[in-house]
């Protein structure tokens, strides 16, 4: 039932997305996500579903090096603060814009998530810098920022 009721929802958001050249889109997926709610559970289903449903401050490429995604450029401020310039323009599914407010906001809920918490616990805070740009500080240099950046900051 579960299964009937994700591809229900996938369908009505793909027709509702679509245009009049409409194509095909098919997918497959190993395990169903528990929950539309990307931070709900840390599982395969639901690693594969916020993988293809929402974007990342940053991505792995196929040669393993970091793009840009919703954060434009990212630079070390020292050795525990990250600075993220976001990317403009980008816009909910309810029309809201992202801003670093969603990053900061992101990051929390995180900090407080029964499967998540343990893998935020080196994250202090993110800051507000401007509505575009958001400090991202660690209880100490931690080398794995940018991978966690990959994971869930934001969706």
């Amino acid at each position: 039932m579960k299964r009937l009721k994700f591809v229900s929802l996938l369908l009505i958001m793909l027709l509702a997305a679509s245009t009049a050249g409409a194509k095909t889109l098919k997918l497959a997926m190993d395990a169903d996500p528990v929950s539309l709610d990307p931070h709900v559970q840390l599982s395969g289903g639901m690693l594969q579903y916020s993988h293809m449903v929402f974007d990342p401050l940053v991505r792995w490429t196929q040669d393993m090096k970091f793009e840009a995604r919703l954060a434009e450029k990212w630079e070390r401020i020292d050795e525990n603060t990250m600075r993220f310039y976001l990317r403009k323009g980008v816009k909910f599914h309810s029309g809201n814009p992202f801003t670093a407010k969603d990053v900061i906001w992101t990051l929390d809920r995180l900090k407080k998530s029964q499967d998540f918490k343990g893998l935020f616990e080196p994250f202090t805070e993110a800051v507000l810098v401007d509505d575009y740009t958001v400090d991202v500080k660690t209880t100490k240099p931690y080398a794995l920022l940018l991978n966690m950046a990959n994971q869930k900051m934001p969706s």
